[in-house]
Parts: structure tokens; C-alpha cells; sequence
């Protein structure tokens, strides 16, 4: 086997093993399972993660450098803060397993990241307080507005901003909530909030800036 086709043998373990994950959680997804879906024997998981342990964080990780590239991106191309908002929150439902495995993971399996690898804290020890690309909406609200980024009022507006983006991300990508959508609701309505509450974030901090540092954090809202 070359370098090429052990590597597309990786990528698809890795995609099937993301779409498992993010249907039937941790426990509820085998190796055996993993190995059928991708079309390769046990030893060709084994060979490329070692174990299920391994695997899963590999998911972790990628669906943390899939939104923290994209995030980056629409920050380094936006002019303001809604088209900012409204294109994180489309990046974001466009490939509903990163995200439903994200938080399928955070919510019911807790599964600690293997002791010999690193990479996944140290991902999260980078960013300012733990989402994926957060450190460059921080960038693009202090530049855009004249604040620094270590003042508390411009690291509340990105985790509201990011707060409202991950809920309705959420709703949007869960299975269950696709019986509403086919009532008469607005197709637009998240995408719309989505830019109305970053609106409304930044209209709030602006207003609210030479506040002392800890007004923030100590009223949250």
C-alpha cells in the first residue's frame, strides 16, 4: 500500500468513525463497527489509532481544527460583525456530524483524552476560554472597534456571540428538530437571530465599555 492510499484509508476511518460517533456517542459505537462502515479489517484501525480511545479524540481534534479554520477564515474575510455571525453559523450547520459529535461528546460521553496525547488541551489552552477560533473573533471585534483584546467587555461579546451561534447550530443539526422545520417556520429564522443577537451584543458592549473590568463578568448580561 502507498502513502496516498494509506492515507485515504485514514481519512475515510476517520469520516466513518465521526458519523458513528455523532449518531451513537462513544459507548455506543465498536471498533467493529467502525472498520465494516470504512471497508477495512480491525488491524488497519488498529494500525492508524491504536484504539478506540485514540480514535475518538482523533475525532475531537479534527472537528476542533474543522471549526477553528473555518471561524479564522470568515474572520480574516469579514467587514462587519453580522456577515461575521450569519457566515460562522452557516459554516458551522454545513457538515452537521462535526458538530453533532462535538457536542454529543461534551454532553453525555465523557471520555478523557488519551494520557500520551496532548494535543486536544493544548488546543484548548491556546484560545482565550475554549472555543474553537474565539481567539480570532477577539482579534477582529477589537481591531474593528478600537478595544483591546484583553479587555473583559470585547471576550464577554465573543462568548455571547459564539453562545448564540452554538445554540441554534444545535437545534438546526439536531435530528429531532427536523419534524419542525416543515411546519410553517421561517427557513431563515436562526440565520436571522443569529445576526440580530450579534447585533445587539456589540450595541450592549459598545455602551457599556468603560465600565470597570469586572462589570462584565459579574452582571453577564
Amino acid at each position: 500500500m502507498t502513502s496516498e492510499e494509506k492515507l485515504k484509508t485514514k481519512e475515510r476511518i476517520l469520516s466513518e468513525a465521526r458519523k458513528l460517533f455523532s449518531v451513537h456517542g462513544y459507548k455506543g459505537t465498536s471498533i467493529r463497527k467502525i472498520a465494516e462502515m470504512s471497508e477495512v479489517n480491525l488491524s488497519a484501525v488498529s494500525y492508524h489509532f491504536g484504539g478506540k480511545t485514540e480514535l475518538f479524540w482523533s475525532v475531537m481534534n479534527e472537528t476542533y481544527e474543522w471549526i477553528e479554520s473555518g471561524v479564522k477564515r470568515i474572520c480574516e474575510e469579514s467587514t462587519d460583525i453580522e456577515g461575521l455571525a450569519r457566515n460562522t453559523y452557516l459554516y458551522l450547520i454545513s457538515d452537521a456530524n462535526y458538530i453533532v459529535s462535538a457536542m454529543r461528546a461534551m454532553l453525555s460521553d465523557l471520555v478523557p483524552p488519551p494520557a500520551s496525547d496532548h494535543s486536544y488541551s493544548q488546543k484548548m489552552n491556546k484560545s482565550y476560554f475554549g472555543p474553537p477560533g474565539g481567539e480570532h473573533m477577539v482579534e477582529f471585534i477589537a481591531k474593528k472597534y478600537g478595544l483591546k483584546e484583553s479587555d473583559e467587555s470585547v471576550q464577554w461579546a465573543v462568548m455571547s456571540i459564539f453562545s448564540s451561534i452554538f445554540h441554534f447550530t444545535t437545534f438546526e443539526c439536531a435530528e429531532n428538530f427536523q419534524e419542525h422545520k416543515k411546519c410553517n417556520l421561517n427557513p431563515k429564522i436562526f440565520e436571522n437571530t443569529v445576526t440580530h443577537m450579534s447585533t445587539a451584543v456589540i450595541e450592549y458592549m459598545l455602551k457599556h465599555k468603560d465600565q470597570s473590568p469586572d462589570f462584565f463578568l459579574a452582571k453577564g448580561t
